[in-house]
C-alpha cells in the first residue's frame, strides 16, 4: 500500500450506500493519494471530501475516464488534510474505544 501510485475504493451504486468502507479509514493512515468512487452524500464521500481525496461520481459515468486521469496527473503533488489523518490516527481511535469501553460518551 505504502508504494501505491494511488489507491482505489469503489462503492455500490445499488441503492443509497449506508456504509463507510473500513479500508478506507486504513487509506487515511496511508497518506496516500486515493480515488473514491461513489455517490454524493455517501458516508465514502462525506470522508474522501473531508480528507481530499480524488472523488469519482459513480453516477456520473461519463465524466469517469477525464475524472481519473486527472486523479493521476495530481497525484505526485497530493497532500491529505493532515486533521482528517490525525482523527483517525491509531492513538485517537484507541483513545475513542478506550472511552466507549470504560462507558464515557463524548
Amino acid at each position: 500500500m505504502s508504494r501505491a501510485q494511488i489507491l482505489v475504493s469503489i462503492d455500490s451504486k445499488i441503492g443509497d450506500p449506508v456504509f463507510l468502507p473500513s479500508k478506507l479509514v486504513e487509506y487515511v493512515g496511508s497518506r496516500r493519494p486515493v480515488m473514491v468512487f461513489s455517490v454524493p452524500g455517501s458516508p465514502a464521500w462525506k470522508l474522501a471530501e473531508e480528507a481530499g481525496f480524488f472523488m469519482l461520481n459513480l453516477l456520473d459515468q461519463n465524466s469517469l475516464p477525464k475524472l481519473i486521469a486527472e486523479a493521476f496527473e495530481k497525484a505526485e503533488d497530493w497532500s491529505p488534510n493532515k486533521s482528517v489523518v490525525q482523527q483517525f490516527s491509531a492513538k485517537q481511535v484507541g483513545s475513542a474505544w478506550l472511552s466507549v469501553m470504560r462507558g464515557k460518551r463524548n
